[in-house]
């Protein structure tokens, strides 16, 4: 497997998910080896290799980033991968593959060089969705799937994109994202709150949950709610002014990032988890929590309409709609008997994206993979 981050160094999702898919993979008897190209550092010297759980793992020591004001993304990538390729012969004399599993186009360089090398086939994850076309991303992204046996999608928004952008003349298939089935349900919080977690960013819509938040907060079924805020972001000076615009301060938290259990422990507490984005390849929170017995509102935007299913497992509002999410807030936190009704449906909903159920469909991509024989090795 090639990502650009890994167990423990996670910089985003692609990371997390490769680290448990290839745990789950290894106890089912494969011999997994993960390659780490880092995405966020400069890398340089020899090659690490060592044993991360039931994995091999091989890395490379990360220089330290460039000033957060450069934009050297495409230099990055050119450097690391060159780097890497250079190394590789080395590392595959005492190796053999049955086939390359890259995750997206930030390790297409490696991927390609590896499927001349060893001639064994390419299987693709695309973790992400929009992308400006012909730009150096877009560019490796083509390329990659041009000479790919299999592309996976973790959502059927970002098969619909890919399919059309690229035309693409390669079997695929949706399996989703893997997410850990929380325990029976015990809040172990007295605070009554509406939770958030995800980046600061434009696209993933905590202004717009701000303002809504403004604008229904003096409602009855709100005496007493707060909202929580976790993860950071360039937007995070933005978004503080403006709830100290709108004087809720002591009923809007900013969490910061936190750690995955931290996560997970804010959405199992909450009364209501949002996810109020303009855009979502998947949505993972949703599906995180609806893992731990917790009533979801989101958007329609994207990939979280393949597992939410509006007025049955959670509800759904149009995207940017602020009428729409604070007359949804308002119903559900009136209603508890709904919510708890929502809950237990996305709970079940949940059970079919576990790490178990998503390896067990990649574990039959694997096997088909393994046998194809033709240009595209």
């Amino acid at each position: 497997m090639l990502t650009p981050d890994y167990y423990p160094d996670f910089f985003g999702g692609i990371g997390i998910y490769t680290y448990r898919i290839a745990e789950e993979l290894a106890r089912f008897g494969n011999q997994i080896t993960v390659l780490v190209i880092s995405g966020d550092h400069l890398i340089e010297g020899p090659v690490v290799v060592e044993r991360v759980g039931d994995v091999e793992c091989w890395r490379f020591e990360r220089k330290r980033k460039y000033r957060d004001n450069m934009n050297y993304s495409v230099y990055r990538l050119m450097s690391n991968s060159l780097h890497i390729i250079d190394q590789l012969d080395v590392l595959l004399k005492n190796k053999t593959f049955d086939l390359i599993h890259c995750h997206d186009y930030f390790s297409a360089f490696v991927a390609d060089y590896l499927r001349r090398t060893v001639k064994k086939p390419i299987i693709t994850t695309i973790h992400t969705g929009k992308m400006e076309e012909r730009m150096f991303g877009d560019s490796l992204r083509r390329n990659l799937i041009a000479n790919s046996s299999q592309i996976i999608f973790d959502s059927h928004y970002t098969k619909e994109y890919i399919d059309q952008t690229y035309c693409m003349d390669v079997q695929s298939e949706v399996i989703g994202c893997g997410v850990d089935i929380g325990e029976k349900r015990q809040i172990d919080c007295k605070e009554k709150y509406i939770s958030y977690c995800g980046r600061l960013r434009q696209h993933k819509g905590a202004k717009l949950l701000i303002e809504a938040f403004h604008l229904v907060s003096n409602n009855s079924v709100l005496k007493g709610v707060n909202l929580h805020i976790a993860g950071d972001g360039e937007m995070l000076q933005e978004l503080q002014e403006l709830v100290n615009e709108y004087r809720l301060a002591d009923r809007v938290v900013f969490l910061g990032k936190l750690s995955i259990a931290d996560t997970r422990s804010q959405m199992r507490n909450s009364l209501l988890h949002i996810v109020p984005s303009y855009e979502e390849a998947f949505g993972l929170t949703g599906i995180e929590a609806m893992a731990e017995h917790t009533c979801v509102l989101v958007s329609n935007a994207g990939g979280m309409t393949d597992y939410v299913r509006d007025g049955i497992n959670g509800a759904i509002f149009q995207a940017g709609n602020i009428t729409e999410l604070c007359d949804k807030i308002i119903r559900l936190l009136e209603n508890s008997q709904l919510r708890e009704s929502y809950a237990a449906a996305g709970y079940d909903t949940a059970k079919a994206y576990s790490w178990y159920a998503i390896a067990q469909k990649m574990q039959t991509i694997y096997m088909t993979a393994t046998k194809q024989v033709g240009d595209k090795l």
